[in-house]
């Protein structure tokens, strides 16, 4: 069967009439917006981090419920990604993922030495499981693509805007916040420092690496600004200091040490200029409106730490829960027995929950978790990327670590388990554009010239 030849000058096809109203009218740019809105790379940053309701009181109960919409959603979307790609998951994912699941092993098995094995340990062990294997098979799945992760960046950023609108809208005065925080019913401070410090984290990436476009670049300094000073009326401490420590981080990867000269790459003035703006956008706050709650709170912890917060004495006493089970730990679930005067079920922090209710053998596979992906990342990129997709996943992992300096429970640590996903960055995208461009493919090779015949090469050879 033969394929039916087409006229060299064939007539175009006529356009269709719905599509191209749609596309000259606004409702076709409102289609394009919703199907962006509703992206794989959305349901993922949301599935991470929450839907952007902290700041809201009466719409807390949904968060809940559309955090199962989104999972349900994106798991669906990941399952048809995988189908058009031959069912085919990068060897690099499938190894963190068995790197995690012998770390879940251990994690399920300690319930059996655990005083408490019942709703608190087996939903920790439950959650850890679910919520870690998916954010890994998920963005695993998306960082094949550059423009998967570039949309990725562009949802944060949405997400962390979205959230600062909130904070600086919503939220009460310092008296009536700092009011009901005493009382135990304070607003979802950490949720929205974690996605405020993703819109400031994504929009300085994008601000360090513009080139050329000056009203970009403005935009993206205006969009982190604003992020930014959502972030600090939010009033969680832990990602206002992992936001600037990360700021800090992308700054630094701007010098290079060559022989013994120190250089500087041109978007570390960028990032000074950034951070200018930032200290007067807060100097402008505190003169205009009043003290944030976020400097307001992390200034009394500087004071009195232990007059405003019950989190470091809990830290000083893992030590001693590892001393009375220094090797296999006391068990998934633990804490929350172990301090039954404090009344806390987890010690928010990561690496100290894991000390105490998993003991060193613990400590060792999480480690491990954390390291294995990171290894793959500095043998492909350098532990000092210069690329801009590099260096945006190294700063993602950062982030997302110290937020779980914050963040104790295993099966709350979304965030965290993702960036380990993104730690598998291929080499082949390293030197991807962050602003446009099709994936990287392998350069095609050469097609050699073809060989003279040896009677055409006699008959033109030149006679003596």
């Amino acid at each position: 069967m033969h394929a039916r030849a087409t006229p060299l000058h064939a007539p175009a096809p006529r356009p269709v009439l719905g599509r191209t109203l749609a596309a000259r009218l606004p409702l076709g740019r409102l289609l394009d917006f919703l199907r962006g809105a509703a992206s794989f790379e959305v349901m993922v940053a949301l599935t991470l981090y929450g839907v952007p309701l902290g700041a809201i009181t009466a719409l807390r109960p949904l968060e809940f419920v559309l955090n199962f919409v989104t999972i349900a959603i994106s798991t669906a979307m990941a399952v048809g990604i995988v189908r058009q790609r031959g069912w085919v998951i990068r060897r690099d994912v499938l190894d963190l993922l068995a790197v995690h699941l012998v770390f879940m092993t251990y994690l399920a098995a300690s319930l059996l030495w655990s005083p408490e094995p019942g709703y608190f340990g087996t939903q920790k062990v439950g959650l850890a499981i679910i919520v870690g294997t998916w954010a890994i098979l998920s963005v695993g799945i998306l960082a094949e693509e550059p423009q998967r992760i570039r949309r990725l960046i562009v949802a944060m950023i949405t997400i962390g805007a979205i959230s600062a609108t909130q904070y600086l809208l919503i939220t009460p005065d310092i008296a009536s916040y700092m009011q009901a925080f005493d009382q135990g019913a304070q607003i979802n401070n950490q949720q929205g420092a974690r996605l405020t410090g993703l819109g400031v984290l994504g929009a300085m990436v994008y601000f360090a690496y513009n080139r050329g476009s000056t009203a970009r670049a403005l935009m993206l300094l205006g969009l982190g600004a604003y992020c930014f000073m959502g972030q600090i009326n939010t009033g969680g401490r832990t990602g206002l200091v992992a936001t600037v420590l990360v700021l800090l981080l992308l700054a630094a990867l701007g010098v290079r040490f060559e022989h013994l000269d120190i250089r500087l790459r041109r978007f570390v003035s960028r990032m000074l200029i950034a951070l200018g703006v930032f200290a007067l956008g807060l100097m402008g706050y505190m003169a205009l409106v009043g003290v944030p709650r976020t400097i307001y709170r992390l200034g009394a912890f500087i004071t009195n730490p232990a007059a405003t917060t019950a989190r470091m004495p809990r830290y000083f006493l893992v030590w001693g829960y590892l001393a009375d089970a220094p090797l296999f730990g006391h068990g998934a679930g633990s804490w929350d027995f172990l301090e039954q005067l404090w009344g806390a079920n987890y010690p928010h922090n990561v690496l100290l929950e894991v000390i105490a209710e998993l003991g060193l053998v613990g400590v060792a596979l999480f480690l491990a978790l954390l390291a294995f992906p990171l290894w793959m990342f500095i043998r492909r990129h350098g532990a000092w990327p210069r690329a801009p997709l590099p260096a945006f996943t190294l700063l993602f992992f950062a982030y997302n670590l110290l937020q779980s300096m914050a963040v104790g429970d295993l099966g709350r640590n979304n965030g965290l388990y993702g960036s380990l996903a993104l730690l598998t960055l291929p080499a082949a995208l390293g030197q991807a554009a962050l602003f446009r461009g099709p994936a990287l493919r392998p350069a095609a090779a050469a097609t050699p010239a073809p060989a003279i015949a040896p009677p055409i090469a006699a008959a033109t050879a030149p006679r003596a």
